[in-house]
C-alpha cells in the first residue's frame, strides 16, 4: 500500500484512526512531523516580517509575546470600585479612593529612608580616591536642534498640548531659548517644575 503526501490532513487522520496498518501509522507520524516543522518555520517568517516592517520595535515585540502566550485581553475600563465606605461609580470618588490608598504608601516608604547622608558616608568610606569632579559643558543650539529633529513625528501631545510635530516645525526658532533654559538648569542645579508633569 503506497501513500502520497498530497492526501489531505483530515482524510489522513481518519485513515489513521481507522487503520492498524504499521505503514499508515508511520506515514501519519512522518506527515505530522513535517507539518509541525512547516508551521514553526511559517511562524518564524511571520514574526521576522513583523519585526522587519515595524515602526515601533518595542510595541511589536510585546504584541508578539502576548500573541504567543495567548494573553491578549480586551480593555475593560473600571466603572465601579469598592471602598471602605461602600462601592462607588463616581469618577472623582474613584480617583480620590486611589489617591487615599497609594499616597500613604509612598509617604511611608519615604519616611523609612530619612537619613539622606548615609549613602554619601558609605561612598566616602569605600572610595578612598575621592570623586571625579562633574564639569558642566554648555549645551549648544545645534545640539538642541539635532535632538528635536531626531524625535519621532507624532501628533500626540502631553499636558502642554505641544506635539513632536509642532516641536519639529519650530525647532529653529526654539533651539536658542531652549538651550539657554537647559544651561541655566544645569549650572544652577534647578529643574523646572513644569517639566516634572506627565500624563499617566
Amino acid at each position: 500500500m503506497e501513500l502520497k503526501y498530497h492526501v489531505k490532513g483530515k482524510e489522513l487522520y481518519l485513515l489513521r484512526i481507522n487503520s492498524k496498518n504499521p505503514q499508515v501509522i508511520k506515514f501519519y507520524n512522518k506527515y505530522c512531523l513535517i507539518l509541525r516543522n512547516v508551521i514553526t518555520k511559517a511562524k518564524k517568517m511571520q514574526i521576522s516580517h513583523q519585526i522587519h516592517h515595524s515602526n515601533n520595535l518595542m510595541k511589536t515585540a510585546w504584541n508578539i509575546i502576548k500573541d504567543s502566550k495567548g494573553s491578549t485581553h480586551p480593555h475593560n475600563p473600571i466603572t465601579k470600585i469598592n471602598t471602605d465606605i461602600g462601592s462607588t461609580a463616581v469618577p472623582d470618588d474613584i480617583a480620590k479612593a486611589f489617591n487615599d490608598f497609594f499616597i500613604p504608601v509612598v509617604e511611608n516608604s519615604v519616611n523609612k529612608h530619612v537619613d539622606i547622608y548615609k549613602s554619601n558616608e558609605l561612598l566616602t568610606k569605600t572610595n578612598n580616591g575621592g570623586y571625579t569632579e562633574m564639569k558642566v559643558i554648555p549645551i549648544t543650539e545645534n545640539e538642541v536642534l539635532n535632538t528635536i529633529l531626531t524625535l519621532k513625528t507624532k501628533k500626540s501631545s502631553g499636558y502642554d498640548g505641544i506635539s513632536n510635530m509642532i516641536l519639529k516645525y519650530c525647532a529653529k526658532v526654539i533651539s536658542k531659548p531652549f538651550s539657554h533654559i537647559c544651561n541655566f538648569s544645569l549650572t544652577n542645579g534647578l529643574f523646572p517644575d513644569r517639566c516634572k508633569y506627565a500624563l499617566v
